[in-house]
């Protein structure tokens, strides 16, 4: 998995689809084992891993949406790296071109806000 991936392509979309599917049979098995909150970051570090290579499979899509040049220097340098302040934007950014994982980056970030503050319920 620790191949040299500085050149974003093939094979950094690959080992993304790895990360994601390994992370996803992780986050399985801890929680089978009672380790809630670490399976809920697992799973969510796999939606980022998973949304990673969709965001570098469809970059050009991508950089034809804004006006901004500003914005397209963002999604060129920084998209694929998939800030967490930045999934839900690039989720919908997604949906655009016709990739609709806005569902799917909405119950990673509840993954990711139980995994740091565990099971608050709402009153």
């Amino acid at each position: 998995m620790e191949k040299d991936l500085y050149k974003l392509g093939e094979d950094y979309v690959e080992a993304g689809v790895i990360e994601s599917l390994s992370g996803l049979l992780l986050s399985l098995a801890r929680c089978r084992e009672g380790y809630t909150r670490e399976s809920a970051g697992k799973a969510f570090s796999a939606v980022k891993a998973l949304m990673s290579a969709i965001i570098v499979t469809n970059e050009e899509k991508l950089l034809a949406l804004p006006n901004d040049d500003k914005e397209k220097e963002w999604i060129k340098k920084k998209a694929h790296i998939v800030p967490t302040y930045s999934m839900l934007t690039l989720s919908q950014m997604l949906r655009k071109i016709g990739v609709d994982i806005v569902n799917l980056v909405r119950a990673a970030l509840d993954f990711h806000e139980y995994q740091y503050n565990g099971f608050e319920p709402r009153l």
